[in-house]
């Protein structure tokens, strides 16, 4: 899996992140667990999904969007997107969060 060097993490998330990390590389994660990815259709910033469809799908597992941020829940993943997009633009004056993942230095 292709995850960001400089991972976004929610507050529940963050009490167990190495060992949530590797459940979710091998499909043993709970599924309430979600991932925020890049998106890959080319037109939207982010996608929030549930972090069991990464090992479920090879492609996802092997050579998937760059993972962004993980959260316990569908809405600590919502309250994260918004301190990216906050970061964002405080950062860069814009709320284009790939750009921002991917000059930033993040995608490291």
């Amino acid at each position: 899996m292709n995850w960001c060097g400089d991972l976004y993490v929610g507050p529940v998330a963050a009490g167990s992140l190495e060992e949530l990390k590797k459940e979710v590389e091998e499909g043993r994660c709970g599924p309430e667990i979600q991932v925020i990815t890049l998106s890959y259709n080319g037109k939207d910033n982010l996608d929030i999904r549930p972090a069991l469809s990464m090992s479920v799908h090879p492609y996802l597992k092997e050579s998937g969007p760059l993972i962004v941020g993980i959260a316990a829940s569908r809405k600590e993943a919502r309250e994260l997107v918004e301190h990216m997009a906050g970061d964002c633009v405080l950062s860069t004056g814009d709320a284009d969060l790939r750009s921002f993942f991917l000059r930033t230095g993040r995608s490291i």
